[in-house]
């Protein structure tokens, strides 16, 4: 250990005093009042602390403040502020002594060791101390020169009476004052406005003040936070300063388009069933981009835009985020409706929202030839389903192979990124070839609404005639989820009919070891289903081969039930003939054609989608892999963080960029808060979150869309998680804002379902017909509105929600 003067550091010891004594130091050498003191370099031993109090005894100081000085303390990347000791009005040896171990033995400290594993990656090993006489304060405070907490234009100067400790630990409000930084740069320090009689400080003090911040600014060539004091006599004393290292932080709109939408309209329809709520930042730079990529592909081969060199559409034109919840622009996909002869705006708002839209469309007038040219472009790309088929199966054939970036073993963290970036391409591939089923699937659906609507005039009844026509359809692989659990269980409760009373850890162990016909079919299970989950585009969603407890849990809702598949008659013939019957001629003809196409649309569409997300879930497997190599090699301090940098990011942390790391930790800070944001499905310009008042709430009767018809009377259950999910009870209605994929297993407990968004092409429709669940979709705020425990009389037939008690 050393002993030198505060303002008298040899360039030696800078790199071992400390942040603390580095800036007081600096500020000395500006010529900043830093009053009397010294710095115990690398304090290591009892020795040296006793060695440090004879020096003290010598000092003549008496009263003191004695602060931690650590060598990863208060950096340009991270500020360890508040992570380890202080002591104040410290007085006579054995207090100093004392004081000074405690600022020691902070060093190994629980909140010191957290804070440097999660961002610095490293603990620090040196420990030192700074020594300044005590300040009998009557004002203390902070100077920022570049305000952090609000605008980057103003100084923010707080200030409280007496000691500013009590300022900085946030015990004590403080009177503010911003100070325009251009003004202050240019000499102007103070506004002339302040009222000396009303304010804490004088214009001098805070002319001192500033100026004073803006000197270490400049010396430390960065923003500063600075610690002051004013004593009895009126002296100014700088206390310490450090960069503000929270200038870099995110914020709840960091990942917010820019494009200028303030007259296009916007939508969370279609988009919000394949990824409802917010997206983490990983999944909005990586897998969400295909389905952007795969919607302008669309766009472009129906000639509503022009490809190759004189592209129209950049990436993000069409799938937006705000919030990190995504948005479909609808006036992107408006272009159709006067680009393509035969398409409208009202068949692409039904193959895209469910229903028609009360906002204008901006519309261009193109020469019919073009129009008729486009025409035949869109419906080969609309009929072009099987080559879409052949293609994704050779393509998701391709990516089975031992040597393919899905199974290749990497050499290291840097091949496995690489391996990532290389599936990325087959993402969009594969979305683009699911997009040529899903078009097709909605188109066709769109144009039966449109020419019974014609004969109906009731849109409403439209639909509740219209969704029995795509009851019992055979081979549609969302349904096949359930049906292929079930399938697992029965054969389990065959084997150990006990299985009945296992809990989580007993019935995990015994699939472990399950053998014969039980492995068999959860192999099975696994080989075509395994990539599913629960908002399976997101990349945090973990699947069901990557996430054993939640198959469990999943299983365990099965076996509850018995796992007996519901005998259930095909009358899909019949329903079709009798909804034929009072058509004639040429419409009869194209209505049967119609729906013959939408049925074959639901089967093929629900099948592409499973391979986009078998694609999906080898770049989540290869994300889990690198989060787990970047955890045992320091780089991340948890592997859930990685969901949190960008995928360009993770490049930059495996290059040693660790100041990410920070920025990771504050973007998962405020992701609850953007997944608590509701907006509404359908508006104009930029989106604005719902603010819900008490007097929305409380109606008797809600009104919904019927999807699968059916009538029940039971209990709600307002299912937002998963846990909520597992809390289900045989016969319960389940109210959620979606119907997704991955709570498939949970329809053979519920009574009925009550979905905020769905149409009757979605995924939990598809699945609540085939097992003839009562759906209502569309219901506004049914999961604010709707409590858990409360009667309903769901009935899906007219739509109407009655709320009994």
């Amino acid at each position: 250990m050393e002993i030198v003067p505060l303002h008298r550091i040899p360039d030696r010891l800078l790199p071992v005093v400390g942040g603390k004594a580095k800036g007081l130091y600096r500020l000395a050498d500006l010529g900043l009042n830093i009053g009397r003191g010294f710095v115990l370099a690398d304090v290591k031993s009892e020795e040296d602390v006793i060695k440090a109090a004879a020096y003290y005894e010598q000092s003549g100081l008496g009263k003191v403040a004695v602060r931690s000085s650590a060598n990863n303390e208060d950096g340009a990347e991270f500020s360890s502020a508040g992570q380890y000791k202080t002591f104040l009005n410290v007085e006579g040896r054995e207090a100093f002594v004392q004081a000074v171990r405690g600022c020691v033995e902070s060093l190994k400290g629980r909140e010191a060791e957290s804070y440097g594993k999660n961002f610095t990656g490293a603990l620090s090993s040196v420990m030192s101390v700074v020594v300044q006489g005590m300040v009998e304060a009557v004002k203390a405070g902070v100077c920022f020169s570049v305000n952090p907490i609000g605008s980057r234009d103003d100084i923010l100067l707080e200030a409280v009476e007496g000691l500013g400790e009590s300022l900085v630990s946030g015990e004590a409000d403080s009177i503010q004052y911003l100070i325009d930084r251009k003004r202050a740069l240019a000499g102007d320090l103070c506004p002339s406005e302040i009222d000396e009689s009303a304010s804490l400080l004088t214009v001098t003090e805070i002319e001192q003040i500033v100026t004073g911040a803006l000197l270490a600014e400049r010396r430390l060539d960065m923003p500063v936070d600075t610690e002051w004091a004013i004593g009895k006599d009126g002296v100014l004393v700088w206390l310490q300063a450090r960069a503000i290292t929270t200038l870099e932080e995110t914020d709840i709109g960091e990942f917010d388009s820019a494009a200028d939408i303030s007259d296009d309209v916007m939508t969370t329809c279609n988009i919000g069933e394949m990824l409802p709520g917010a997206a983490s930042p990983l999944a909005i730079t990586s897998t969400l981009r295909a389905v952007d990529y795969a919607m302008r592909f669309m766009l472009e081969a129906s000639g509503a835009y022009k490809k190759g060199k004189n592209r129209e559409l950049k990436p993000g034109s069409c799938i937006m985020s705000f919030y990190n919840t995504q948005f479909l622009n609808m006036s992107v996909v408006y272009k159709m409706a006067y680009s393509v002869l035969g398409a409208s705006k009202g068949a692409i708002e039904m193959s895209l929202c469910g229903r028609h839209l009360d906002f204008p469309m901006a519309e261009k007038r193109l020469n019919k030839l073009r129009k008729f040219r486009n025409m035949f472009a869109y419906f080969s790309f609309l009929f072009g389903t099987k080559k879409a088929r052949r293609r994704i199966d050779r393509h998701i054939a391709e990516l089975e192979a031992p040597d393919s970036p899905a199974n290749r073993a990497a050499d290291g963290l840097a091949e496995q990124y690489d391996l990532i970036c290389a599936l990325l391409p087959a993402l969009d591939y594969a979305f683009a070839q699911h997009f040529v089923m899903s078009a097709h699937s909605g188109a066709m659906s769109s144009a039966l609404y449109q020419i019974v609507d014609a004969k109906v005039q009731d849109f409403e009844k439209t639909k509740a005639a219209v969704a029995p026509l795509l009851n019992d359809i055979d081979g549609i692989e969302s349904v096949d989820i359930l049906r292929s659990m079930r399938a697992v269980v029965r054969e389990a409760l065959r084997d150990r009919p006990e299985i009945k009373l296992y809990d989580s850890e007993k019935l995990t162990a015994y699939f472990r070891g399950a053998q014969g016909a039980v492995r068999e079919k959860l192999d099975a299970f696994l080989a075509r289903h395994g990539h599913r989950a629960i908002r399976e585009i997101e990349v945090r969603s973990k699947s069901w081969h990557n996430d054993e407890q939640g198959l469990i849990e999943n299983l365990k809702t099965v076996i509850s039930t018995g796992g007996e598949e519901p005998s259930k008659a095909n009358r899909a013939a019949e329903t079709i003939q009798a909804f034929l019957t009072p058509y004639k001629g040429a419409i009869k003809g194209g209505l049967k054609f119609l729906i013959k196409q939408s049925r074959q649309g639901v089967v093929n569409r629900e099948y592409t989608k499973s391979k986009a997300i078998k694609v999906a879930d080898y770049i989540k497997t290869g994300y889990i892999r690198l989060a787990q190599g970047m955890v045992r090699q320091g780089m991340l301090p948890d592997e859930d963080l990685i969901y949190f940098l960008t995928h360009e990011e993770i490049k930059e942390v495996l290059d040693g960029n660790s100041a990410l790391i920070k920025r990771a930790v504050a973007r998962r800070r405020i992701f609850p808060q953007q997944e608590a944001m509701e907006f509404d499905d359908v508006f104009l310009g930029r989106p604005k979150p719902i603010t819900h008042s008490d007097a929305e709430y409380g109606a008797d009767t809600i009104k919904g869309t019927p999807i699968s018809r059916g009538l029940i009377t039971g209990r709600a259950r307002v299912v937002k998680s998963f846990e909520d999910a597992a809390k289900l009870e045989r016969g319960e209605i389940m109210v959620a804002a979606f119907t997704d994929i991955g709570w498939s297993p949970f329809y053979c407990l519920v009574g009925g379902l009550i979905t905020e968004r769905g149409s009757a092409l979605s995924h939990g429709a598809v699945v609540a017909r085939e097992y003839a669940l009562p759906l209502v979709s569309s219901v506004t705020n049914a999961t604010q509105l709707i409590k858990t425990g409360d009667v309903l009389k769901l009935d899906a037939n007219s739509g109407l929600i009655s709320i009994l008690t």
